[in-house]
C-alpha cells in the first residue's frame, strides 16, 4: 500500500488538517498490515488453514465479540457527537415556529423495547435450558433403570438354567417327587 502524500514532517503548505489526518490514518493502517504479516511469517499467529474446526469457531466467536464491542463504542461516540451538534447549533427561524420532536424520548422507547425483548428471550432460553436439563436427567435415570433390568434378567436367566438342570435331575431320580421338587425350586428361585 503506497501513499501519495508526503510525510507530515515536511512542509504542510497546501495541506489541510483533514488531509494530514487521512495520511496519518493510512500510515497507521499500513504499519498494522506489515506488523500482522510479519507475525504470520514468524508463525506467532496461527492461520485459519492450520486450525481445527473448533479453534476456527472459537476465533470467529472472539472476532464477533470484539467487533460488537467496537461497534457499540462507535455508536456511543456517534450519539454523543450528534447530541452535542444538535444542542450547540443555533435554532433557525423556520424551526422556531415548529418545535423539534424530542428525539431522545424516541431513542429511550426503542432502548426500553429492546431491553424488554432481550429479557423475554433470556427467560425463554432459561426455560428451554431447564427443560433440557430435566430431559437429560430423566434419560440418565431411565437408562440406569433399563440397565438394572437387563442385569436382573441376565441373573434370572442363569437361575432358569439351574432350574432346568434340577428338573432333569429330578426326572431321572424320582418321578413321584418331581412335581413337589419343581414347585419347591420354582418358589425358591422366584423369591
Amino acid at each position: 500500500m503506497t501513499c501519495s502524500k508526503t510525510s507530515p514532517s515536511s512542509s504542510l503548505i497546501g495541506e489541510t488538517e483533514v488531509e494530514v489526518d487521512e495520511w496519518l490514518e493510512k500510515e497507521q493502517c499500513e504499519k498494522e498490515k506489515l506488523k500482522s504479516q510479519k507475525k504470520k511469517e514468524e508463525g506467532k499467529v496461527k492461520l485459519v488453514k492450520d486450525m481445527t474446526p473448533r479453534e476456527v469457531s472459537l476465533a470467529r466467536k472472539r472476532w464477533r465479540e470484539n467487533v460488537a464491542a467496537f461497534r457499540k463504542r462507535k455508536n456511543v461516540l456517534n450519539d454523543i457527537t450528534n447530541r452535542y451538534l444538535k444542542e450547540s447549533t443555533p435554532v433557525t427561524s423556520e424551526e422556531q415556529g415548529a418545535e423539534r420532536p424530542n428525539e431522545n424520548s424516541i431513542v429511550d422507547k426503542r432502548n426500553a423495547a429492546a431491553v424488554e425483548r432481550a429479557e423475554s428471550f433470556r427467560k425463554m432460553r432459561n426455560k428451554i435450558n431447564e427443560k433440557d436439563q430435566e430431559i437429560t436427567k430423566d434419560n440418565t435415570n431411565t437408562n440406569g433403570r433399563y440397565k438394572r433390568f437387563l442385569r436382573c434378567r441376565e441373573s434370572h436367566k442363569d437361575n432358569d438354567h439351574l432350574l432346568n438342570i434340577s428338573v432333569n435331575f429330578c426326572d431321572v431320580n424320582t418321578a413321584a417327587s418331581s412335581s413337589w421338587t419343581l414347585s419347591k425350586l420354582y418358589y425358591h428361585n422366584s423369591s
